[in-house]
């Protein structure tokens, strides 16, 4: 039996609401925290993930960088990217997200 396809997600303040990852799981993915982006990529790097989902700002780097990391590391499957943006974002502000090296965003 194949495992779970994994999704690294970013939660900087502890503060994703917990239907978002019984959704998740319950769709059949294994969910692996991180509360940084330092921390996401190291996760990245020991297992391979499905998806990110992140929000923009990090409390260690900014999204552009952590695209740059993702895109950049070396023998890593090129994985999807997905940004949460600000509720009342503009659509600029949704572009430079896409800009910044997303695959997508989550208003």
């Amino acid at each position: 039996m194949d495992p779970s396809p994994a999704i690294i997600l970013v939660d900087r303040e502890s503060k994703t609401p917990s239907g978002l990852v019984e959704i998740l799981e319950h769709a059949g993915y294994t969910i692996s925290v991180a509360h940084n982006g330092s921390e996401a990529l190291s996760k990245l790097r020991r297992h391979h993930a499905a998806m990110i989902l992140t929000p923009y700002a990090l409390p260690d780097m900014d999204g552009d960088r952590f695209c740059r990391e993702v895109r950049t590391m070396p023998h890593v499957t090129p994985v999807p990217v997905i940004m949460f943006s600000p509720i009342n974002g503009t659509p600029k502000e949704h572009a430079e997200l896409l800009a910044a090296g997303a695959d997508g965003y989550i208003p």
